[in-house]
């Protein structure tokens, strides 16, 4: 059977109503739906791990990538990290904690990286990233004073192969929020809305004239 424009406005036309009420019911939902989930919300911010001066080149004490797949370790985060950002110390929680995380590398010789975190509330995404920023920046500061002690470095040590200088972590850049949350999104809900509702009426109307019309 060819189906031309001809026969979709019949169609539409003899649905009318129904596609009415069923649009109204999905966007409805939607909007239901919309009002009722909480909403999630990002922080961001920047942080460089510690860095060390030797042979006239700076460096980081480790590199951005191997921090990042340490930050991607569930039993890389304290039980205090843990509980703050996701509520408990579970490894279930650690993961959600992990998948709610993107790491991007900036300066992986400068150890420069941005991180974002998404979680449930304004408040709560801002406090587990300053939370998760101090301890990057404690455990990085906490390596450099072992490589310092191994090192046996002195102030204005010049020696070849020995710690030069050094630079602590620092957090570059604090934590900033999203200007509105970032999940759920409005436009692309109310859009799914609105064609399971044309997706519904269609699938009705054939099946009711296939097995139900004389």
């Amino acid at each position: 059977m060819r189906i031309s424009y001809q026969i979709i406005c019949d169609f539409w036309s003899q649905n009318k109503k129904l596609l009415i009420i069923w649009q109204l019911v999905f966007l409805l939902s939607a909007a239901v739906y919309l009002v009722m989930i909480p909403k999630t919300y990002e922080a961001y911010f920047h942080v460089r791990t510690a860095k060390i001066l030797v042979n006239d080149k700076w460096d980081a004490l480790k590199w951005a990538r191997y921090t990042r797949r340490n930050l991607m370790s569930p039993q890389g985060f304290t039980p205090e990290l843990a509980r703050v950002c996701v509520g408990s110390d579970s490894n279930a929680a650690r993961r959600s904690l992990v998948n709610a995380m993107q790491i991007d590398i900036l300066d992986d010789s400068g150890g420069v990286l941005a991180i974002s975190v998404r979680l449930v509330g304004a408040d709560h995404a801002k406090e587990c990233a300053n939370l998760l920023a101090k301890n990057i920046v404690d455990t990085s500061e906490a390596a450099l004073t072992n490589r310092l002690l191994e090192d046996g470095f002195t102030a204005g040590n010049l020696q070849k192969g020995k710690i030069n200088n050094y630079e602590k972590p620092m957090i570059t850049s604090q934590p900033r929020m999203s200007d509105s949350y970032v999940r759920p999104q409005i436009a692309q809900t109310m859009l799914g809305a609105f064609l399971m509702g044309l997706i519904s009426v269609s699938a009705y109307a054939i099946l009711k004239r296939r097995y139900f019309s004389e």
